[in-house]
C-alpha cells in the first residue's frame, strides 16, 4: 500500500505528461522551434531538433519540467523536516528566500541599486507575510483584521522603502569609484 502510495504520483504524473506531449506536438511546432531558435542557435542544434520528432521534444520538456518540480517538493520537504525552515509561515520565507536569491545575483552581475531594492523588498515581503500568518493564527481566519493588516502593510512597505532609499544614496555618496564586482576586491589585494 505504501509502495503504490509513492509510485502512483510519479506514474499519474508521468502518463499526464504524455498525453499533453501528444496533444501539444502538433505539425506547426516543429515550425515553431525552428523559427524562434534561427537566429540564437547553431547550425548544429538546429539540425539536431529537426532530427528528434516534435513528440519526443515535447515529451523531454514536460517530464524534464515534472522531475525538475518534484526535486523542488524534495527539497523543500527535506529542509523542513531539518527544520531550517520555519513551522508557520513557510510560504512568506520560501518567496523572501527566492527574493534574496535575486538580489545576490543581482549584486553578482553589478547591479547594486537594484540588489539593495530587492533585498529590501525581500524583507518587506518576508514581514508581510509573517504577520498575517500570526494574525491568522492567533484571531482565526474569519477574524476582521483588515485594517490591523493594512497598517502593518504601509508601515512596512514605508520602512522597506526607507531603507532601500538610505541605502542607495549612501553607496552613491561612499562608493562612487567601487565596483562590486572588481577582481582585485574578489581577491582580498584591494
Amino acid at each position: 500500500m505504501v509502495l503504490a502510495q509513492l509510485i502512483a504520483p510519479i506514474a499519474g504524473g508521468a502518463l499526464v505528461a504524455l498525453v499533453l506531449a501528444r496533444v501539444l506536438a502538433g505539425a506547426g511546432l516543429e515550425a515553431e522551434l525552428q523559427t524562434a531558435l534561427e537566429g540564437p542557435a547553431p547550425a548544429s542544434a538546429l539540425e539536431l531538433l529537426a532530427s528528434v520528432p516534435p513528440f519526443v521534444l515535447v515529451a523531454i520538456v514536460l517530464i524534464g519540467t515534472l522531475q525538475v518540480l518534484s526535486s523542488l517538493l524534495w527539497t523543500v520537504s527535506m529542509v523542513r523536516m531539518v527544520r531550517v525552515l520555519p513551522r508557520q509561515g513557510i510560504g512568506a520565507a520560501l518567496a523572501a528566500g527566492a527574493v534574496f536569491v535575486l538580489a545576490i545575483g543581482l549584486t553578482i552581475v553589478g547591479r547594486l541599486e537594484m540588489a539593495i531594492t530587492t533585498a529590501a523588498g525581500a524583507f518587506v515581503l518576508w514581514d508581510i507575510g509573517e504577520y498575517a500568518d500570526g494574525v491568522r493564527r492567533e484571531f482565526g481566519r474569519d477574524a476582521a483584521t483588515m485594517r490591523a493588516e493594512l497598517v502593518h502593510v504601509g508601515g512596512t512597505v514605508l520602512s522597506g522603502g526607507a531603507v532601500a532609499v538610505g541605502t542607495v544614496a549612501l553607496s552613491r555618496s561612499g562608493m562612487a569609484d567601487l565596483s562590486v564586482v572588481d577582481p582585485t576586491l574578489a581577491a582580498g589585494t584591494h
